[in-house]
């Protein structure tokens, strides 16, 4: 079971960071001037970092915890998946379907913050 704990956190890790690749291609691949696609390249995975850092980051400023943060966690990596399909890159589905069984197991596994910590490990 530490075996698939252990690449269930890796998995999560990949997720964060095709998040932020996603969002990258999302803003290039937008129908507008190139100072504007430059624009969406640049701010779309910095506003990602920043919900991140303040909500779902072992050492968030303010951690979300239990269900609360699961749902957050999914509302935000599930809108990356939606982004990236609209934007007519074909992987978008697969995303979401690696993001849902992350999540799964995590709860499963208890990789989510407990309600009734105080710390930032789960």
């Amino acid at each position: 079971m530490r075996v698939v704990a252990a690449a269930n956190l890796g998995l999560a890790f990949a997720l964060e960071m095709v998040a932020l690749v996603g969002l990258v291609l999302v803003g290039w691949r937008l129908d507008a001037a190139l100072p504007l696609r430059l624009l969406g390249a640049a701010a779309l995975p910095v506003l990602l970092g920043v919900v991140w850092g303040l909500l779902l980051a072992p050492r968030a400023t303010r951690l979300l915890r239990g269900a609360v943060h699961v749902v957050v966690k999914a509302a935000v990596l599930l809108a990356v998946a939606a982004a990236v399909t609209a934007s007519g890159l074909g992987w978008g589905p697969w995303y979401g379907l690696a993001v849902v069984v992350h999540l799964a197991l995590a709860v499963v596994l208890r990789q989510v913050p407990r309600a009734d910590s105080t710390t930032g490990a789960p």
